[in-house]
C-alpha cells in the first residue's frame, strides 16, 4: 500500500486549519483497511515539507491531527485506490513567519491499523 503526499486542500494562515487531500493505492488483490493516518516524523522535516521559494518558513509552526475516520478507518480495494479528504487536520500557529505566506505544503502520512 502507498500514500501519496498530502497536499492542503484551502490556503493555510496564521492561526488557521485546512483540509488535506491524498490518494491510498493498493497494489494487493485483496483489500486493505487503513485504520488511521498520522504525520510520517521520519520524512521531510518533521513531517512536513514547504516548496523551495520558501525555504524560510519554519514548518514547526505547523502540526497535524491524526485522522481515523471516527473510528471506521478506510478501506482501500484491491488493485484500487482511494482519495480521502482529512478534514481541518493541517494547523499553523498564529505566530508563524511571514516567509510562510503563499507557501505550498507537503504533508507526509504513514498508515496505521
Amino acid at each position: 500500500m502507498t500514500l501519496s503526499p498530502a497536499t492542503p486542500s484551502a490556503a493555510l494562515f496564521p492561526g488557521g486549519q485546512a483540509s488535506v487531500a491524498l490518494t491510498i493505492t493498493n497494489p494487493n488483490l485483496a483489500s486493505v483497511r487503513v485504520g488511521s493516518l498520522a504525520l510520517d516524523t521520519s520524512r521531510g522535516s518533521g513531517g512536513f515539507a514547504v516548496d523551495g521559494a520558501h525555504a524560510g518558513c519554519v514548518l514547526s509552526a505547523l502540526s497535524f491531527a491524526t485522522h481515523t475516520n471516527a473510528g471506521a478507518g478506510w478501506t482501500v480495494a484491491g488493485s484500487g485506490s482511494l482519495s480521502v479528504t482529512l478534514t481541518n487536520a493541517l494547523s499553523m500557529t498564529a505566530s508563524a513567519a511571514n516567509a510562510c505566506q503563499g507557501a505550498t505544503f507537503t504533508v507526509y502520512l504513514t498508515a496505521g491499523p
